[in-house]
């Protein structure tokens, strides 16, 4: 019983230290980052660069196949790939293709540094929330008739707190969905370099996850704004749900 005691003053002392300093602190902070340079809406424009700079590798192959063998003295004799043979276990003869860079194709430079930027705030606000949301259902009276108000306040507060776990799982999620989703993209791109919808796609994917980084940023701003008033506000009804004292009525 004593470690159990222990667990929930722990509990304790760390949610309301999240409450009243960290989401206030974190609301700054993520307003501050929202406003930098990286995050502004005029960088759709580098975004857009970055795209073409992460292809020029297939743009630069696709130029060789278009001209033939000519194109690698145009090219400064680089050609675009080296083959390597080598003996498989079976002992027969097997190529190996060793891509040089200019078949790499690379991810958008500053989507993954924004992505790399927004990661570690998304998974912070979700153990926050589990923290505070823990908190407030120790909290949580014995079950009785009447003078279940507080209660409610109690329940409310808990079912925001899981909103913003689960729309920041969401956040995460998309985040590996467009890595994924781009990387088959231009695997296909690679294979079929004259279809260049599919380089128009990479490109609007990109500026379409710049756009949902920046809002992500926005709403966890937003999270914890609304998470420390609505707390602060009702921090007396969550602490003490039920009041020793009900007055009658005359």
């Amino acid at each position: 019983m004593d470690f159990v005691h222990e667990v929930k003053r722990k509990i304790s002392e760390d949610a309301e230290e999240l409450v009243n300093t960290v989401f206030p602190r974190k609301t700054a902070q993520l307003d501050a980052l929202l406003n930098s340079e990286d995050f502004q809406l005029e960088n759709l424009k580098s975004v857009a660069t970055k795209s073409n700079d992460s292809l020029s590798g297939v743009n630069l192959q696709r130029e060789t196949w278009n001209k033939g063998s000519t194109a690698d003295k145009d090219l400064g004799k680089r050609p675009a790939k080296k083959i390597k043979y080598s003996m498989t276990s079976k002992g027969d003869q097997a190529i190996q293709t060793n891509s040089t860079e200019q078949d790499e194709v690379k991810s958008n430079a500053l989507i993954a540094h924004l992505a790399n930027t927004v990661r570690p705030e998304i998974i912070s606000i979700m153990e926050h929330c589990n923290t505070v949301r823990t908190w407030v259902l120790l909290l949580l009276p014995r079950m009785e008739d009447g003078n279940n108000f507080g209660v409610s306040v109690q329940e409310e507060t808990m079912a925001e707190l899981k909103g913003v776990e689960a729309e920041s799982a969401a956040f995460l999620e998309s985040i590996s969905s467009y890595f994924f989703s781009r990387a088959k993209v231009c695997s296909k791109f690679k294979k079929h370099p004259n279809i260049t919808d599919y380089a128009r796609f990479i490109a609007e994917e990109d500026e379409k996850q710049f756009v949902g980084l920046r809002h992500a940023v926005a709403e966890l701003r937003n999270f914890y704004s609304s998470l420390h008033d609505l707390i602060a506000k009702n921090i007396e009804k969550i602490k003490r749900p039920r009041s020793n004292n009900i007055s009658s009525m005359y």
